[in-house]
């Protein structure tokens, strides 16, 4: 059994005309496999943010025999108080 480890890094700076108003952006970092969600690890929210930049990294443990099968999936979210967390964008 050999294991990898993927670190996925995140440095970004999202665009200000992206937003209506101040805005509570965060990232969530999917590790799929098959189409199917395995793992999910998120950033810090950055609060009244309009030009966030998110310097964080995601060790996630991957075994060598379904590295092939596996990605990651990387959603850009504003975090809302009363209603739900709206999707700024997504790759």
């Amino acid at each position: 059994f050999i294991a990898g480890i993927l670190f996925p890094w995140t440095r970004l700076a999202v665009d200000r005309s992206l937003f209506v108003c101040i805005s509570d952006p965060y990232v969530k970092v999917w590790l799929m496999n098959k189409d199917k969600r395995v793992e999910k690890k998120k950033t810090v929210v950055m609060k009244r943010c309009l030009n966030p930049v998110f310097n964080e990294s995601f060790p996630f443990d991957v075994p060598a025999h379904v590295l092939r099968e596996t990605t990651i999936v990387i959603t850009v979210m504003d975090k809302d108080r009363l209603s739900r967390n709206d999707v700024i964008g997504k790759v």
